[in-house]
């Protein structure tokens, strides 16, 4: 056993079952594994919550045995995020993710590539009742008992670009329920998880009524609708132009409406700034009715890039649009199957420029790499599970595929 801190003693006293469990004593984490077979720890129903102790948390997969509120410390890529509830073998994750992605990176390398059932869960899909919902994170809470389920958020949920100008009492539980969010009615806890009272820094919220959690696929925080940014966004779309990209939006409504900030990131969680986009509505007040917007990404990076629009209101409050993306270097090369059965496959005009790919496993290692494609890649021999396909080519350029290996 490796002793870390005194808090992973006292965890080791509750049972614990998955793969490749690991502790880092220094960040204070314990991984487990998210890809097809989950790493689960369980907690048994005499452990209480805060067992591991403050801040310290799991990124991955908790399971409680026993009716009792549990607090389960879950956490991602550094944010420390627990959620609550008290029915017998509830289980669940956090992902600190787009939900119209779903897939987050592990910070120790590489990425959890399998997706929570029914994702990814798109953002611009709401019920009536909602206005919008986070793109920064959300919850995979799983379980067949009836409970009343609380969320948590801190400064790096950007609650206040989420509910904009409505104010916390705008603030609502959503779940994703097979086709669209809707929101689940609940309240803001005045005490919250996180030992304070709940401000817009720092909170949670809890259902009003008990609901079994698999009643929907995964939760989130969101706002009631009329309550998000006045900026009706129609579109928001971004294609590869040689090796620039063009990006393009349309908006139906723009009452109050500043500038549009475009932002890029690789991982879809390290956002930059690329450009700034007056609204037509700042340049003319009269204007409420919409308009088309576009800019060029010069100096987009080889492999996938992603984009998401910040809508700024005249007030300083914002809104982030729903994340697109593209690739460059590699889109028009085909790899198939995948799932992978025995053979790794490539076709596609740009096959003759591809010089080297590189098999590399969910914790980031290496595991192979290969230069004749001709014949396929055979990979019968290694584990089954998610992987990642780093492609390099002539020009300098890369591209990468997630694949499933399956026996």
């Amino acid at each position: 056993m490796i002793k870390v801190s005194i808090a992973w003693q006292v965890f080791c006293t509750a049972l614990w079952t998955g793969t490749a469990l690991t502790a880092f004593g220094q960040q204070q984490v314990i991984f487990t594994t998210r890809d097809a077979t989950i790493g689960l720890v369980t907690f048994g129903s005499t452990v209480v919550s805060g067992v591991l102790g403050d801040q310290v948390y799991i990124d991955g997969y908790i399971k409680k045995k026993g009716a009792d509120t549990f607090i389960y410390p879950v956490g991602d890529n550094g944010a420390y995020r627990p959620f609550a509830a008290s029915a017998d073998q509830t289980y669940g994750a956090y992902f600190q993710a787009d939900p119209s992605i779903a897939i987050t990176s592990d910070p120790r390398g590489g990425n959890y590539g399998v997706l929570p059932q029914g994702g990814p869960f798109s953002t611009a899909n709401l019920d009536k009742a909602l206005g919008a919902v986070s793109t920064r994170e959300y919850w995979d809470i799983n379980g067949a008992s009836p409970t009343k389920i609380t969320l948590s958020w801190n400064q790096q949920s950007e609650l206040a670009a989420l509910v904009a100008s409505g104010g916390l009492a705008k603030l609502t539980m959503a779940g994703w329920d097979g086709a669209k969010w809707v929101k689940i009615s609940s309240t803001i806890d005045t005490e919250s998880l996180l030992g304070a009272n709940s401000t817009m820094s720092t909170g949670s919220i809890t259902s009003t009524v008990a609901l079994a959690p698999d009643t929907y696929n995964v939760y989130t925080l969101g706002v009631e609708a009329g309550s998000a940014l006045p900026v009706t966004l129609i579109s928001f779309k971004a294609r590869a132009q040689e090796q620039t990209v063009y990006l393009e939006w349309e908006t139906s409504q723009e009452k109050n409406s500043s500038h549009f900030d475009v932002e890029r990131s690789r991982d879809a969680s390290l956002w930059i700034k690329i450009g700034r986009v007056t609204s037509q509505n700042a340049i003319s007040e009269e204007n409420e009715g919409g308009g088309r917007y576009d800019l060029s990404d010069l100096t987009p990076a080889a492999g996938i890039n992603y984009y998401r629009l910040k809508m700024v209101d005249l007030d300083s409050t914002f809104a982030y649009s729903q994340i697109t993306h593209v690739e460059l270097g590699g889109g028009d090369i085909v790899v198939y199957p995948n799932p992978v059965l025995g053979k790794i496959h490539f076709k596609g005009p740009g096959l003759n420029q591809l010089s080297k790919a590189t098999l590399i496993s969910a914790t980031g290692a290496v595991i192979r790499s290969f230069n004749d494609f001709t014949a396929g890649v055979a990979v019968g021999e290694m584990a089954s599970g998610m992987y990642l396909l780093n492609m390099s080519f002539k020009d300098g350029t890369h591209a990468a595929r997630q694949l499933i290996i399956s026996k």
